[in-house]
C-alpha cells in the first residue's frame, strides 16, 4: 500500500476545494456588483426607473 502518495493527493484535493470555494465566492460578489450595470458602466434603466418611482412616492 502506498499511503504516502494518497495523503499527498488528499491534501491537494482539500487545497483545491478551498480554492474553488474562494473563486466562487468572489464570482458571486462580482456578479451582484455588475448586475446593475450595462456594458458602458452606467446604471441600467431598470435601476434608474426604480429610483424615480421611489422619489415620486416620497413627494
Amino acid at each position: 500500500m502506498n499511503t504516502g502518495r494518497q495523503r499527498e493527493f488528499d491534501y491537494l484535493k482539500g487545497f483545491m476545494m478551498i480554492l474553488i470555494f474562494i473563486i466562487h465566492a468572489f464570482n458571486s460578489v462580482y456578479d451582484k456588483i455588475m448586475s446593475g450595470r450595462n456594458e458602458s458602466g452606467k446604471d441600467s434603466k431598470k435601476k434608474v426607473q426604480t429610483k424615480n418611482k421611489a422619489n415620486k412616492k416620497s413627494e
